[in-house]
């Protein structure tokens, strides 16, 4: 087990080979792991006074520490999360918009998930009809539960993919949901009336 606090230091690179990091660290959790490599691979050799540098591993840190044990939720959480605009900021009077695999740990009074349809939820690549289904499921079900008072579900039946106009269907996860557990709302889009122009003459 690795334990203790991160020392940012000059020391030589020490390179460590991915089967024997495999073999050291087997059992260990996201944040071991990750101070494992930090120790062994000259890492923090590289780090410098640098407060920004400094922090930005911190937050890599304390954010391997929420994953446990679970690696993989880890690594798909870092990769999705491009940027700070996925990182949410719970004292900001603002409506948080993340993916799903970046809400995970988290909760809200009210949640919107939208794109409730085929092929997005479960999500399927263009070409490519195998999915783990599971794994979609619960990835779902993992949004559903960051709601704590509401949950609101939205889909359409037609959408602009690519410049044409495509009908979708709803979500195979969201038919399976009880009856008695929605309250469905539909929205029917209103035409205007367009306004008879009038021509103006030329004198008033």
């Amino acid at each position: 087990m690795f334990v203790g606090k991160v020392v940012y230091k000059s020391s030589p690179v020490s390179l460590i080979r991915f089967s024997e990091f495999r073999q050291r660290s087997e059992g260990s959790s996201v944040e071991e792991k990750l101070l494992f490599l930090l120790e062994n691979t000259g890492v923090s050799a590289i780090i410098t006074d640098n407060s920004e540098t400094g922090e930005a591993l911190n937050v890599l840190l304390r954010t391997g520490k929420s994953f446990g044990m679970a690696a993989c939720d880890f690594l798909e959480t870092i990769v999705l999360r491009n940027n700070d605009t996925d990182a949410y900021d719970g004292k900001a009077q603002k409506v948080a918009l993340m993916t799903m695999h970046a809400a995970k740990g988290l909760e809200f009074p009210a949640v919107f998930i939208a794109g409730c349809e085929k092929d997005f939820i479960p999500f399927r690549h263009p070409g490519n009809e195998k999915c783990d289904i599971d794994e979609e499921r619960r990835l779902f079900y993992v949004a559903m539960t960051r709601a704590r008072e509401r949950l609101f579900l939205s889909h359409v039946k037609k959408r602009n993919v690519y410049g044409k106009f495509v009908q979708r269907e709803i979500s195979p996860f969201v038919k399976d949901i009880a009856d008695r557990l929605m309250r469905i709302q539909k929205n029917q889009r209103k035409k205007h009336k367009k306004e008879r122009q009038l021509q103006l003459g030329l004198f008033v």
